[in-house]
Protein backbone atom coordinates (compact mmCIF):
# COMPACT_ATOMS: atom_id res chain seq x y z
CA UNK A 1 0.00 0.00 0.00
CA UNK A 2 1.40 3.38 -0.98
CA UNK A 3 1.99 6.07 1.65
CA UNK A 4 -0.67 8.23 0.00
CA UNK A 5 -3.33 5.57 0.35
CA UNK A 6 -2.24 4.89 3.93
CA UNK A 7 -2.52 8.57 4.78
CA UNK A 8 -5.98 8.74 3.24
CA UNK A 9 -7.01 5.64 5.18
CA UNK A 10 -5.82 7.13 8.46
CA UNK A 11 -7.64 10.40 7.73
CA UNK A 12 -10.82 8.51 6.88
CA UNK A 13 -10.52 6.51 10.09
CA UNK A 14 -10.18 9.64 12.23
CA UNK A 15 -12.92 11.37 10.26
CA UNK A 16 -15.25 8.54 11.26
CA UNK A 17 -13.83 8.12 14.77
CA UNK A 18 -13.76 11.81 15.73
CA UNK A 19 -17.53 12.41 15.68
CA UNK A 20 -18.10 9.11 17.51
CA UNK A 21 -15.66 10.05 20.26
CA UNK A 22 -17.15 13.54 20.50
CA UNK A 23 -20.66 12.10 20.62
CA UNK A 24 -19.78 9.69 23.46
CA UNK A 25 -17.78 12.32 25.38
CA UNK A 26 -20.60 14.89 25.25
CA UNK A 27 -23.22 12.33 26.35
CA UNK A 28 -21.09 11.24 29.32
CA UNK A 29 -20.26 14.82 30.34
CA UNK A 30 -23.91 15.87 30.06
CA UNK A 31 -24.77 13.09 32.48
CA UNK A 32 -22.18 14.25 35.01
CA UNK A 33 -23.34 17.85 34.64
CA UNK A 34 -26.99 17.08 35.35
CA UNK A 35 -26.12 15.01 38.41
CA UNK A 36 -23.80 17.78 39.61
CA UNK A 37 -26.64 20.31 39.50
CA UNK A 38 -28.64 17.94 41.73
CA UNK A 39 -25.63 17.42 44.07
CA UNK A 40 -25.94 13.68 43.40
CA UNK A 41 -23.16 11.13 43.81
CA UNK A 42 -22.70 9.07 40.63
CA UNK A 43 -20.87 6.41 42.63
CA UNK A 44 -24.06 5.84 44.64
CA UNK A 45 -26.07 5.68 41.41
CA UNK A 46 -23.83 2.87 40.24
CA UNK A 47 -22.53 1.66 36.89
CA UNK A 48 -25.72 0.06 35.54
CA UNK A 49 -27.98 3.05 36.11
CA UNK A 50 -25.25 5.47 35.01
CA UNK A 51 -24.94 3.66 31.69
CA UNK A 52 -28.70 3.76 31.21
CA UNK A 53 -28.73 7.52 31.85
CA UNK A 54 -25.96 8.00 29.31
CA UNK A 55 -27.82 5.84 26.77
CA UNK A 56 -30.88 8.08 27.12
CA UNK A 57 -28.72 11.16 26.55
CA UNK A 58 -27.17 9.47 23.52
CA UNK A 59 -30.65 8.90 22.11
CA UNK A 60 -31.47 12.58 22.69
CA UNK A 61 -28.27 13.59 20.94
CA UNK A 62 -28.92 11.20 18.04
CA UNK A 63 -32.37 12.66 17.55
CA UNK A 64 -31.17 16.29 17.55
CA UNK A 65 -28.30 15.42 15.20
CA UNK A 66 -30.78 13.68 12.88
CA UNK A 67 -33.00 16.75 12.79
CA UNK A 68 -30.15 19.21 12.15
CA UNK A 69 -28.08 16.79 9.99
CA UNK A 70 -24.94 18.19 11.61
CA UNK A 71 -23.06 16.66 14.55
CA UNK A 72 -21.67 19.95 15.83
CA UNK A 73 -24.94 21.91 15.65
CA UNK A 74 -26.93 19.01 17.10
CA UNK A 75 -24.60 18.54 20.05
CA UNK A 76 -24.52 22.25 20.86
CA UNK A 77 -28.33 22.35 20.88
CA UNK A 78 -28.34 19.31 23.16
CA UNK A 79 -25.77 20.87 25.48
CA UNK A 80 -27.85 24.04 25.79
CA UNK A 81 -30.99 22.01 26.53
CA UNK A 82 -29.19 19.96 29.19
CA UNK A 83 -27.81 23.17 30.72
CA UNK A 84 -31.31 24.64 30.95
CA UNK A 85 -32.65 21.48 32.60
CA UNK A 86 -29.67 21.37 34.97
CA UNK A 87 -30.07 24.98 36.11
CA UNK A 88 -33.82 24.54 36.56
CA UNK A 89 -33.18 21.41 38.65
CA UNK A 90 -30.61 23.23 40.76
CA UNK A 91 -33.04 25.97 41.81
CA UNK A 92 -35.95 23.57 42.23
CA UNK A 93 -33.75 21.52 44.54
CA UNK A 94 -33.22 24.57 46.74
CA UNK A 95 -36.85 25.28 47.51
CA UNK A 96 -38.67 21.97 47.19
CA UNK A 97 -36.00 19.27 47.30
CA UNK A 98 -36.05 17.57 43.86
CA UNK A 99 -35.77 18.25 40.14
CA UNK A 100 -38.28 18.48 37.29
CA UNK A 101 -40.78 15.65 36.85
CA UNK A 102 -43.52 15.22 34.27
CA UNK A 103 -46.21 16.70 36.53
CA UNK A 104 -44.37 20.03 36.57
CA UNK A 105 -45.17 20.70 32.94
CA UNK A 106 -48.85 20.85 33.87
CA UNK A 107 -48.20 23.43 36.62
CA UNK A 108 -45.83 25.87 34.93
CA UNK A 109 -48.25 28.77 35.45
CA UNK A 110 -48.64 27.95 39.14
CA UNK A 111 -44.86 27.78 39.56
CA UNK A 112 -44.58 31.18 37.90
CA UNK A 113 -47.02 32.62 40.42
CA UNK A 114 -44.68 31.93 43.33
CA UNK A 115 -41.24 31.95 41.67
CA UNK A 116 -40.73 35.65 42.32
CA UNK A 117 -40.87 35.11 46.07
CA UNK A 118 -37.64 33.16 46.14
CA UNK A 119 -34.09 34.39 46.59
CA UNK A 120 -31.51 32.39 44.67
CA UNK A 121 -27.86 31.60 45.30
CA UNK A 122 -25.20 29.45 43.65
CA UNK A 123 -22.54 27.19 45.09
CA UNK A 124 -19.77 24.83 43.95
CA UNK A 125 -22.25 22.32 42.48
CA UNK A 126 -23.79 24.99 40.27
CA UNK A 127 -20.38 26.20 39.13
CA UNK A 128 -19.25 22.63 38.43
CA UNK A 129 -22.40 21.80 36.44
CA UNK A 130 -22.09 24.93 34.29
CA UNK A 131 -18.34 24.41 33.82
CA UNK A 132 -18.78 20.87 32.50
CA UNK A 133 -21.24 22.07 29.86
CA UNK A 134 -18.96 24.97 28.90
CA UNK A 135 -16.12 22.47 28.33
CA UNK A 136 -18.46 20.38 26.17
CA UNK A 137 -19.46 23.39 24.09
CA UNK A 138 -15.83 24.48 23.57
CA UNK A 139 -14.72 20.99 22.52
CA UNK A 140 -17.72 20.71 20.20
CA UNK A 141 -16.91 24.07 18.57
CA UNK A 142 -13.41 22.79 17.69
CA UNK A 143 -14.90 19.90 15.76
CA UNK A 144 -14.99 20.57 12.02
CA UNK A 145 -17.27 18.74 9.63
CA UNK A 146 -18.02 18.98 5.97
CA UNK A 147 -20.92 21.09 4.85
CA UNK A 148 -23.49 19.32 2.71
CA UNK A 149 -26.73 20.03 0.99
CA UNK A 150 -29.64 19.60 3.33
CA UNK A 151 -31.52 17.30 0.97
CA UNK A 152 -28.48 15.39 -0.24
CA UNK A 153 -28.55 11.60 0.03
CA UNK A 154 -25.17 11.69 1.73
CA UNK A 155 -26.57 13.82 4.54
CA UNK A 156 -29.99 12.18 4.62
CA UNK A 157 -28.95 8.56 5.11
CA UNK A 158 -27.11 9.09 8.44
CA UNK A 159 -30.02 11.18 9.72
CA UNK A 160 -32.50 8.46 8.77
CA UNK A 161 -30.27 5.92 10.47
CA UNK A 162 -30.29 7.97 13.69
CA UNK A 163 -34.08 8.32 13.61
CA UNK A 164 -34.47 4.57 13.04
CA UNK A 165 -32.30 3.84 16.09
CA UNK A 166 -34.27 6.25 18.31
CA UNK A 167 -37.64 5.03 17.00
CA UNK A 168 -36.57 1.42 17.42
CA UNK A 169 -35.66 2.03 21.05
CA UNK A 170 -38.99 3.74 21.76
CA UNK A 171 -41.07 1.08 20.01
CA UNK A 172 -39.16 -1.76 21.68
CA UNK A 173 -39.77 -0.29 25.14
CA UNK A 174 -43.46 0.26 24.44
CA UNK A 175 -43.84 -3.50 24.18
CA UNK A 176 -40.95 -4.64 26.35
CA UNK A 177 -39.92 -2.67 29.42
CA UNK A 178 -36.58 -4.41 30.00
CA UNK A 179 -34.63 -1.14 29.96
CA UNK A 180 -36.87 0.44 32.66
CA UNK A 181 -37.92 -2.72 34.49
CA UNK A 182 -35.81 -2.06 37.60
CA UNK A 183 -36.80 1.61 37.92
CA UNK A 184 -39.80 2.75 39.97
CA UNK A 185 -41.95 5.08 37.88
CA UNK A 186 -43.92 6.44 40.84
CA UNK A 187 -41.57 6.98 43.73
CA UNK A 188 -43.29 8.68 46.65
CA UNK A 189 -40.08 10.65 47.22
CA UNK A 190 -38.72 12.02 43.93
CA UNK A 191 -35.40 13.08 45.43
CA UNK A 192 -34.58 9.61 46.70
CA UNK A 193 -35.49 8.13 43.31
CA UNK A 194 -33.36 10.66 41.42
CA UNK A 195 -30.40 9.95 43.68
CA UNK A 196 -30.91 6.21 43.27
CA UNK A 197 -31.53 5.94 39.52
CA UNK A 198 -30.04 9.14 38.14
CA UNK A 199 -32.08 12.08 36.94
CA UNK A 200 -32.76 11.30 33.28
CA UNK A 201 -33.55 7.63 33.84
CA UNK A 202 -36.08 8.42 36.56
CA UNK A 203 -37.55 11.44 34.76
CA UNK A 204 -38.17 9.45 31.56
CA UNK A 205 -39.65 6.54 33.50
CA UNK A 206 -41.88 8.99 35.36
CA UNK A 207 -43.35 10.34 32.10
CA UNK A 208 -45.61 7.32 31.87
CA UNK A 209 -46.98 8.03 35.35
CA UNK A 210 -48.70 11.23 34.22
CA UNK A 211 -51.51 9.51 32.34
CA UNK A 212 -54.50 7.47 33.45
CA UNK A 213 -55.87 4.35 31.83
CA UNK A 214 -59.46 3.26 32.25
CA UNK A 215 -59.59 0.05 34.35
CA UNK A 216 -60.77 -3.14 32.72
CA UNK A 217 -64.53 -3.52 33.02
CA UNK A 218 -65.11 0.09 34.06
CA UNK A 219 -68.36 1.91 33.37
CA UNK A 220 -70.24 4.70 35.13
CA UNK A 221 -73.08 2.28 35.88
CA UNK A 222 -70.70 -0.21 37.50
CA UNK A 223 -69.13 2.54 39.61
CA UNK A 224 -72.58 3.73 40.78
CA UNK A 225 -73.57 0.19 41.68
CA UNK A 226 -70.48 -0.25 43.85
CA UNK A 227 -70.94 3.14 45.51
CA UNK A 228 -74.60 2.49 46.30
CA UNK A 229 -73.62 -0.61 48.28
CA UNK A 230 -71.82 1.64 50.76
CA UNK A 231 -74.23 4.57 50.81
CA UNK A 232 -75.35 5.48 54.30
CA UNK A 233 -77.41 8.30 55.74
CA UNK A 234 -75.06 8.34 58.75
CA UNK A 235 -72.25 9.88 56.72
CA UNK A 236 -74.30 12.97 55.90
CA UNK A 237 -76.40 13.17 59.07
CA UNK A 238 -74.05 15.78 60.55
CA UNK A 239 -74.99 18.27 57.85
CA UNK A 240 -78.73 17.64 57.80
CA UNK A 241 -80.83 20.32 59.50
CA UNK A 242 -81.24 19.67 63.22
CA UNK A 243 -83.83 21.68 65.13
CA UNK A 244 -84.41 23.59 61.94
CA UNK A 245 -80.79 24.49 61.16
CA UNK A 246 -77.77 22.76 59.67
CA UNK A 247 -74.38 23.77 61.12
CA UNK A 248 -71.98 26.26 59.60
CA UNK A 249 -69.18 24.23 58.02
CA UNK A 250 -65.76 25.88 57.82
CA UNK A 251 -63.09 23.75 56.14
CA UNK A 252 -59.53 25.07 56.21
CA UNK A 253 -56.47 23.61 54.51
CA UNK A 254 -53.66 25.59 56.12
CA UNK A 255 -50.54 25.98 53.97
CA UNK A 256 -47.67 23.81 55.30
CA UNK A 257 -49.41 23.56 58.70
CA UNK A 258 -47.40 20.86 60.45
CA UNK A 259 -45.63 20.07 63.71
CA UNK A 260 -41.95 19.51 62.92
CA UNK A 261 -41.56 17.51 66.12
CA UNK A 262 -42.95 14.62 64.09
CA UNK A 263 -39.45 14.51 62.54
CA UNK A 264 -37.53 14.34 65.82
CA UNK A 265 -36.86 16.09 69.08
CA UNK A 266 -35.85 19.75 69.31
CA UNK A 267 -36.68 22.68 71.58
CA UNK A 268 -37.79 26.26 70.98
CA UNK A 269 -37.84 29.26 73.28
CA UNK A 270 -41.59 29.69 72.65
CA UNK A 271 -44.44 27.23 72.15
CA UNK A 272 -45.52 27.46 68.52
CA UNK A 273 -48.76 25.41 68.82
CA UNK A 274 -49.91 26.42 72.29
CA UNK A 275 -53.61 26.76 71.49
CA UNK A 276 -53.74 23.64 69.34
CA UNK A 277 -52.05 21.60 72.06
CA UNK A 278 -54.52 22.90 74.63
CA UNK A 279 -57.61 21.77 72.71
CA UNK A 280 -59.34 18.86 74.41
CA UNK A 281 -63.09 19.35 74.78
CA UNK A 282 -65.38 19.02 71.77
CA UNK A 283 -62.37 18.40 69.55
CA UNK A 284 -60.81 15.65 67.46
CA UNK A 285 -57.15 16.13 66.50
CA UNK A 286 -54.04 14.22 65.55
CA UNK A 287 -51.59 13.51 62.73
CA UNK A 288 -52.44 12.66 59.14
CA UNK A 289 -50.25 11.39 56.35
CA UNK A 290 -49.83 13.49 53.23
CA UNK A 291 -49.11 12.07 49.78
CA UNK A 292 -46.84 15.02 49.04
CA UNK A 293 -43.93 16.79 50.68
CA UNK A 294 -42.72 20.35 50.23
CA UNK A 295 -45.20 21.19 47.45
CA UNK A 296 -48.12 20.14 45.22
CA UNK A 297 -50.72 21.58 47.57
CA UNK A 298 -53.57 20.78 45.19
CA UNK A 299 -53.01 17.04 45.57
CA UNK A 300 -53.79 17.18 49.30
CA UNK A 301 -56.71 19.45 48.45
CA UNK A 302 -58.01 16.95 45.90
CA UNK A 303 -57.68 14.04 48.33
CA UNK A 304 -59.62 15.89 51.02
CA UNK A 305 -62.45 17.05 48.77
CA UNK A 306 -62.78 13.89 46.68
CA UNK A 307 -62.00 11.22 49.27
CA UNK A 308 -59.74 9.54 46.73
CA UNK A 309 -56.14 8.61 47.46
CA UNK A 310 -53.39 9.91 45.20
CA UNK A 311 -51.84 6.44 45.49
CA UNK A 312 -54.09 5.26 42.65
CA UNK A 313 -54.11 8.44 40.56
CA UNK A 314 -51.16 9.44 38.40
CA UNK A 315 -50.22 13.05 37.79
CA UNK A 316 -52.18 16.01 39.13
CA UNK A 317 -56.00 15.76 39.01
CA UNK A 318 -56.62 19.52 39.16
CA UNK A 319 -54.39 20.09 36.14
CA UNK A 320 -55.13 17.03 34.06
CA UNK A 321 -58.41 15.28 34.77
CA UNK A 322 -61.16 17.48 36.21
CA UNK A 323 -62.85 18.86 33.12
CA UNK A 324 -66.49 18.20 33.98
CA UNK A 325 -68.80 18.08 37.01
CA UNK A 326 -67.15 16.00 39.74
CA UNK A 327 -69.19 15.11 42.86
CA UNK A 328 -67.20 15.53 46.06
CA UNK A 329 -67.46 16.47 49.74
CA UNK A 330 -68.90 19.89 48.90
CA UNK A 331 -71.67 18.58 46.64
CA UNK A 332 -72.51 15.89 49.21
CA UNK A 333 -72.82 18.44 52.03
CA UNK A 334 -74.95 20.72 49.88
CA UNK A 335 -77.28 17.85 49.04
CA UNK A 336 -77.54 16.68 52.64
CA UNK A 337 -78.26 20.07 54.21
CA UNK A 338 -79.83 23.39 53.51
CA UNK A 339 -76.75 25.00 51.96
CA UNK A 340 -77.66 27.37 49.15
CA UNK A 341 -74.09 28.30 48.23
CA UNK A 342 -70.58 26.99 48.81
CA UNK A 343 -67.65 29.40 48.99
CA UNK A 344 -64.02 28.76 48.09
CA UNK A 345 -61.36 31.07 49.53
CA UNK A 346 -57.70 31.31 48.55
CA UNK A 347 -55.90 34.61 49.24
CA UNK A 348 -53.55 34.30 46.29
CA UNK A 349 -53.81 33.94 42.51
CA UNK A 350 -56.99 32.27 41.25
CA UNK A 351 -55.14 30.53 38.43
CA UNK A 352 -52.92 28.54 40.80
CA UNK A 353 -53.35 24.82 40.10
CA UNK A 354 -56.25 25.70 37.80
CA UNK A 355 -58.53 26.43 40.77
CA UNK A 356 -60.56 29.07 38.94
CA UNK A 357 -61.67 26.38 36.46
CA UNK A 358 -61.83 23.41 38.84
CA UNK A 359 -63.77 24.91 41.76
CA UNK A 360 -67.07 25.38 39.88
CA UNK A 361 -66.89 21.73 38.80
CA UNK A 362 -66.48 20.66 42.45
CA UNK A 363 -69.66 22.42 43.54
CA UNK A 364 -68.37 25.84 44.61
CA UNK A 365 -70.61 28.75 43.70
CA UNK A 366 -68.30 31.64 44.61
CA UNK A 367 -64.47 31.85 44.61
CA UNK A 368 -62.74 34.59 46.60
CA UNK A 369 -59.11 35.01 45.53
CA UNK A 370 -56.48 37.63 46.38
CA UNK A 371 -58.54 40.33 44.69
CA UNK A 372 -61.06 40.03 47.53
CA UNK A 373 -58.37 40.84 50.10
CA UNK A 374 -57.42 44.34 49.00
CA UNK A 375 -55.63 46.12 51.84
CA UNK A 376 -55.37 42.93 53.94
CA UNK A 377 -52.34 42.43 56.17
CA UNK A 378 -49.41 40.61 54.57
CA UNK A 379 -46.37 39.04 56.18
CA UNK A 380 -43.11 37.51 54.99
CA UNK A 381 -42.99 39.86 52.05
CA UNK A 382 -46.10 38.99 50.05
CA UNK A 383 -48.46 36.53 51.72
CA UNK A 384 -51.80 37.44 53.29
CA UNK A 385 -51.82 36.41 56.94
CA UNK A 386 -54.00 33.68 58.41
CA UNK A 387 -55.47 36.29 60.74
CA UNK A 388 -56.63 38.41 57.79
CA UNK A 389 -57.82 35.25 56.08
CA UNK A 390 -59.86 34.13 59.09
CA UNK A 391 -61.23 37.65 59.56
CA UNK A 392 -62.62 37.31 56.04
CA UNK A 393 -64.40 34.12 57.13
CA UNK A 394 -65.95 36.01 60.04
CA UNK A 395 -67.02 38.74 57.62
CA UNK A 396 -68.80 36.19 55.39
CA UNK A 397 -70.55 34.80 58.45
CA UNK A 398 -71.71 38.21 59.57
CA UNK A 399 -72.98 39.12 56.10
CA UNK A 400 -75.05 35.99 55.55
CA UNK A 401 -78.72 35.77 56.40
CA UNK A 402 -79.44 34.64 59.94
CA UNK A 403 -80.27 30.95 60.08
CA UNK A 404 -78.78 30.27 56.66
CA UNK A 405 -75.81 27.89 57.18
CA UNK A 406 -72.37 28.85 55.87
CA UNK A 407 -70.34 26.35 53.83
CA UNK A 408 -66.81 27.23 52.79
CA UNK A 409 -63.43 25.74 51.96
CA UNK A 410 -60.38 27.91 52.61
CA UNK A 411 -56.81 27.35 51.38
CA UNK A 412 -54.46 29.68 53.27
CA UNK A 413 -51.18 31.16 52.03
CA UNK A 414 -49.32 32.67 55.00
CA UNK A 415 -46.79 29.90 55.56
CA UNK A 416 -45.95 29.16 51.93
CA UNK A 417 -42.26 28.71 51.14
CA UNK A 418 -39.66 30.11 50.66
CA UNK A 419 -38.38 30.53 54.20
CA UNK A 420 -35.32 32.48 53.19
CA UNK A 421 -35.75 35.96 54.62
CA UNK A 422 -33.08 34.99 57.19
CA UNK A 423 -34.23 36.80 60.32
CA UNK A 424 -35.68 39.73 58.37
CA UNK A 425 -39.14 38.18 58.06
CA UNK A 426 -41.79 40.52 59.40
CA UNK A 427 -43.57 38.19 61.82
CA UNK A 428 -44.44 40.01 65.01
CA UNK A 429 -43.55 37.18 67.35
CA UNK A 430 -40.28 35.50 66.34
CA UNK A 431 -38.90 32.42 68.04
CA UNK A 432 -35.58 30.61 68.38
CA UNK A 433 -34.75 26.92 68.06
CA UNK A 434 -32.45 26.44 71.03
CA UNK A 435 -31.15 22.94 70.23
CA UNK A 436 -30.40 23.29 66.49
CA UNK A 437 -27.74 25.85 65.54
CA UNK A 438 -28.11 28.19 62.58
CA UNK A 439 -31.67 27.31 61.53
CA UNK A 440 -33.18 30.61 60.37
CA UNK A 441 -35.44 29.00 57.77
CA UNK A 442 -36.93 26.55 60.25
CA UNK A 443 -37.34 29.39 62.76
CA UNK A 444 -39.13 31.53 60.17
CA UNK A 445 -41.47 28.65 59.39
CA UNK A 446 -42.24 27.91 63.05
CA UNK A 447 -42.85 31.59 63.76
CA UNK A 448 -45.46 31.44 61.01
CA UNK A 449 -47.03 28.35 62.58
CA UNK A 450 -47.15 30.24 65.90
CA UNK A 451 -49.00 33.07 64.13
CA UNK A 452 -51.39 30.52 62.60
CA UNK A 453 -52.02 29.05 66.04
CA UNK A 454 -53.02 32.46 67.37
CA UNK A 455 -55.29 33.04 64.37
CA UNK A 456 -56.94 29.66 64.96
CA UNK A 457 -57.54 30.56 68.61
CA UNK A 458 -59.19 33.81 67.54
CA UNK A 459 -61.41 32.00 65.01
CA UNK A 460 -62.52 29.30 67.45
CA UNK A 461 -63.15 31.86 70.20
CA UNK A 462 -65.26 33.93 67.81
CA UNK A 463 -67.55 31.05 66.85
CA UNK A 464 -67.81 29.81 70.42
CA UNK A 465 -69.64 33.05 71.15
CA UNK A 466 -72.13 32.59 68.31
CA UNK A 467 -75.51 30.94 68.78
CA UNK A 468 -75.43 28.95 65.56
CA UNK A 469 -73.81 25.49 65.56
CA UNK A 470 -70.48 25.49 63.73
CA UNK A 471 -68.04 22.80 62.61
CA UNK A 472 -64.43 23.92 62.03
CA UNK A 473 -62.00 21.54 60.32
CA UNK A 474 -58.36 22.56 59.85
CA UNK A 475 -55.48 20.49 58.52
CA UNK A 476 -52.13 20.98 56.79
CA UNK A 477 -51.42 20.08 53.19
CA UNK A 478 -47.77 19.02 53.59
CA UNK A 479 -44.60 19.67 55.55
CA UNK A 480 -42.22 22.41 54.43
CA UNK A 481 -38.98 21.67 52.63
CA UNK A 482 -36.14 22.92 54.84
CA UNK A 483 -32.33 22.91 54.46
CA UNK A 484 -30.55 19.57 54.73
CA UNK A 485 -28.66 20.76 57.81
CA UNK A 486 -31.90 20.99 59.81
CA UNK A 487 -32.81 17.37 59.05
CA UNK A 488 -29.25 16.32 59.86
CA UNK A 489 -29.54 17.74 63.39
CA UNK A 490 -33.11 16.63 64.07
CA UNK A 491 -33.17 13.25 62.31
CA UNK A 492 -29.50 12.30 62.15
CA UNK A 493 -29.32 12.08 58.33
CA UNK A 494 -29.43 14.25 55.25
CA UNK A 495 -32.61 13.72 53.15
CA UNK A 496 -30.74 11.87 50.38
CA UNK A 497 -29.62 9.34 53.01
CA UNK A 498 -33.07 8.82 54.57
CA UNK A 499 -34.36 5.34 55.20
CA UNK A 500 -37.95 4.59 54.21
CA UNK A 501 -39.11 5.16 57.79
CA UNK A 502 -37.33 8.51 57.94
CA UNK A 503 -38.85 9.60 54.64
CA UNK A 504 -42.25 8.59 55.95
CA UNK A 505 -41.88 11.13 58.75
CA UNK A 506 -41.67 13.95 56.20
CA UNK A 507 -45.17 12.97 55.06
Amino acid sequence: MSSGKLKKGVLLFFRILAPVLLFVMVSVFEYFSVEMFLTANVIDIGLEFSIKNIVLLMLLNLFVIAITQYVRIGLIISEVLVLIVGIANYFLLQFRGYGIVMMDFFSIKTAGNVAGAYSYSVDKYFIAGVSIIIVCVLVTLFYKEEKHKYISLRGLLPSMGCIVIVAGFVIFNLFNEIFFSDVSALSWDHRIAMDQYGYFLYAVTNVGSATLKEPAGYSAATADKILNEYKSDESTALFAPSDGQAPNVILIMNEAYSDLKALGSFRTDKDYMEFYDSLEDNCVKGYLQSSVYGGYTSISEFEFLSGMSKAYIKGNPYLQYIKDYAPDLITNIKEAGDYKEAYAIHPYKASGYNRNRVYPLLGFDVFYDENSFEGAEKKRGRYITDQADFDFIKKLYEEKEEGEPLLLFNVTMQNHNPYTLINDYDVDDKLKITTVPNSPQAEEFLAGIRASDKALKDLVSYFEKQDEPTVIVMFGDHQPHLPDEFYKYVMGSNPKEFTVSQSAKTH
